[in-house]
């Protein structure tokens, strides 16, 4: 939120808009990658709004990949480390019997 912020208060610098609103609901959409094109800039400002996507959608991904290692980590925490086996190994475990032990964990 306070990239759009910053990026309406450029928009707002460089005379683009005439309120502050105007320019953060651009700014928005931009950042959003919704691209209505209700409002848009003058013709040497154009770059700003793919710039501003792109930034946008690069924040969303780091946002994202933050979010799933606290996710995995506290997992983690409070059941013990997470057991990773190959596909081939997955696959092979789906089809042993129950009467089959388990396939010892290979040595670190």
């Amino acid at each position: 939120m306070l990239e759009m912020v910053v990026w309406a208060l450029c928009f707002l610098l460089i005379g683009q808009f005439r309120n502050f609103e105007e320019a953060f609901y651009h700014s928005a959409v931009n950042y959003t990658t919704l691209g209505y094109g209700d409002t848009i800039m003058q013709t040497p400002w154009h770059i700003l709004g793919p710039l501003e996507a792109t930034a946008g959608v690069l924040a969303f991904g780091l946002s994202t990949a933050a979010l799933s290692t606290m996710i995995m980590r506290t997992v983690e925490d409070l059941h013990g480390p997470l057991q990773e086996h190959s596909a081939g190994e997955l696959i092979a475990e789906r089809g042993r019997d129950e009467s089959t032990p388990p396939p010892s964990a290979p040595a670190p």
